[in-house]
């Protein structure tokens, strides 16, 4: 019964909109987020006992819950009405879960509550162990220890042309509670002697009326659940509750447009650096790409080579050399020199090349160094319409790269001859560049399309006016 309550909670601090200055709100992109709401949520209780009747957030003491019809295997037939519980807010968080996705927001939760207590009205024709049961009037219970565990599972959907969450399902389970009891006032009329033999009996009972209730209670809570839950963050729009505040937005009329993105860049850094799941966006560190398989001939080399498992490290640490923005007739133009000092890569290969006068066979882990990795980039972008609202979307990234320093290790490669191995080991390190000649158009284009692909999933995510208004 108490989540509710801390349904609420989650709601409440994963917001970032409009919001009334008792909510401590979480970035998206806190490092530690499911501590940050926690803390958020615990410090919001004493404005959650009375209620926040401007977000239609009823008083969690008491908390009032609608009619309860309980039918167990038993035969047992139990109607619940008028139904309020003292002691939510008394509620521990021992442990939250977000899980952030561009199109979603699930919560994991688990609550403990040291003691509930339950008034309300009861109409019940049950049939308890070898006892009768029949009559209407009060009820007491107090429930000792309960732990609930509960997944919000929420989406993003359209409403009226905007972008709301919409919770879909609220999952619950009481996983224990240490103790149970329950007294019903006005057994048979009101006899005080049957109906006190009946409560001791009950009382003696009372974990296997519980444990009968049990599914009906959590099924009509977590209904009611639903339909608050929806009521509140249907008031907002989806960028409102969850606004990119790591994606500082440049203007148009800028005085150094060119200048305001750069610096927007650097400081998506750090978020990029780790990735941003809501976007679906992956970290650059590592930067994983995908197969590559490289096929070329020369009199130099004649190449077949596939890479696999292909991770780089170093990517985030880039220096913008240049950057320049245009207009077009379709959009915007931005022309960019890179530089990233160093970078170090690790994956599988496939080999079956001809270097010089080698034949290159094998099959095993590659390692490669490359400093001093620049490149000067053209990327074009169009103004689209998609379910009625302007976006931005780039054509696929142009690139002229200029490698400085290289090397390349390939394990495993004449395992069976060491002598072999190393005088291979020799060759390829003096043929460096030969290697990375023949490789270059294939890396090239995979890296095209790899931040072809990254750019379009963070303008896509957002209205061509919201990221330049």
């Amino acid at each position: 019964m108490s989540t509710r309550g801390v349904i609420y909670f989650v709601l409440f601090v994963a917001v970032n909109c409009k919001i009334p200055d008792y909510i401590n709100v979480c970035s998206q992109n806190d490092k530690d987020l499911a501590s940050c709401i926690t803390n958020s949520i615990n410090s919001l209780k004493p404005r959650l006992l009375s209620g926040i009747p401007e977000l239609g957030v009823p008083a969690l003491e008491p908390l009032e819950l609608d009619t309860l019809r309980i039918l167990g295997q038993s035969s047992l037939s139990t109607n619940l009405s008028d139904v309020k519980a003292w002691g939510v807010s008394e509620f521990k968080i021992l442990k939250l879960t977000p899980k952030i996705t561009k199109n979603s927001r699930h919560f994991k939760f688990e609550v403990h509550i040291p003691k509930l207590h339950v008034r309300g009205n009861y109409v019940i024709n049950t049939r308890l162990a070898f006892i009768d049961l029949k009559g209407s009037g009060p009820f007491n219970a107090n429930i000792t220890n309960p732990h609930f565990e509960c997944v919000l599972l929420g989406k993003k959907v359209q409403i009226n042309g905007e972008n709301h969450l919409k919770f879909v399902d609220v999952q619950c389970v009481i996983k224990s509670v240490d103790n149970s009891k329950i007294y019903f006032e006005n057994l048979f009329n009101g006899d005080p002697v049957i109906g006190k033999a009946v409560n001791d009996a009950i009382d003696d009972n009372s974990e296997a009326l519980f444990t009968e209730a049990r599914p009906n209670i959590v099924e009509a809570v977590t209904k009611k659940l639903l339909e608050v839950a929806n009521q509140i963050t249907q008031s907002f729009t989806f960028e409102e509750l969850f606004p990119s505040d790591y994606i500082k937005v440049c203007p148009n009329n800028h005085p150094n447009l060119a200048e305001c993105i750069k610096n927007s860049i650097l400081e998506l850094l750090p978020v990029l650096k780790i990735g941003i799941p809501e976007l679906n966006i992956p970290p650059l560190e590592p930067l994983e790409l995908d197969r590559m398989s490289f096929k070329s001939g020369s009199d130099a080399a004649n190449l077949a080579t596939n890479l696999t498992d292909l991770q780089v490290w170093g990517a985030s640490s880039f220096h913008i050399l240049h950057l320049s923005v245009g207009n077009t007739k379709t959009g915007r133009s931005f022309r960019f020199k890179v530089e990233v000092p160093h970078l170090y890569g690790i994956g599988n290969y496939q080999i079956n090349t001809k270097l010089l006068f080698l034949d290159l066979q094998g099959e095993g882990k590659f390692y490669t160094n490359v400093s001093n990795y620049r490149f000067d980039c053209t990327l074009n972008g169009n103004i689209i319409q998609n379910d009625g609202r302007n976006h931005l979307l780039f054509e696929k990234l142009i690139c002229k790269l200029r490698i400085g320093e290289k090397k390349l290790r390939l394990d495993n490669l004449f395992a069976q001859n060491p002598i072999l191995a190393e005088a291979t080991k020799g060759i390829i390190d003096d043929n460096t560049e030969v290697f990375f000649n023949e490789i270059r158009p294939g890396l090239q284009d995979s890296l095209d399309q790899k931040f072809t692909d990254l750019a379009n999933r963070i303008t896509m995510a957002f209205t061509y006016e919201e990221l330049f208004p």
